[in-house]
């Protein structure tokens, strides 16, 4: 982030396990990231997790795909239609 941004940005916390380790907590701090921390159930996160949910139920939704290609292709087209058909929705 630093190298695309310099110090400007800011690490928005999700409280997972994984941002909670020792070594994680000690980067984070020696690195000098702002970090926003958001309580556990916050209304913030709950759009992100409604999208991912959404990426996953349609990317999974059908047969398994044959390579990382064909895979790769599928998340590219649920996100175009995604920005396409569903804004609204995540919008509101």
């Amino acid at each position: 982030m630093k190298l695309n941004y310099g110090d400007d940005f800011v690490f928005q916390e999700d409280n997972s396990p994984v941002h909670k380790g020792g070594k994680v907590k000690n980067f984070i701090m020696a690195s000098n990231i702002k970090v926003l921390e958001l309580s556990p159930k916050s209304p913030v996160m709950k759009i992100t997790e409604d999208v991912w949910k959404l990426l996953s139920d349609t990317v999974y939704d059908g047969p398994a795909y044959q390579n990382n290609a064909s895979l790769l292709e599928k998340i590219d087209n649920v996100i175009t239609n995604i920005n396409q058909s569903k804004m609204k929705v995540i919008q509101n």
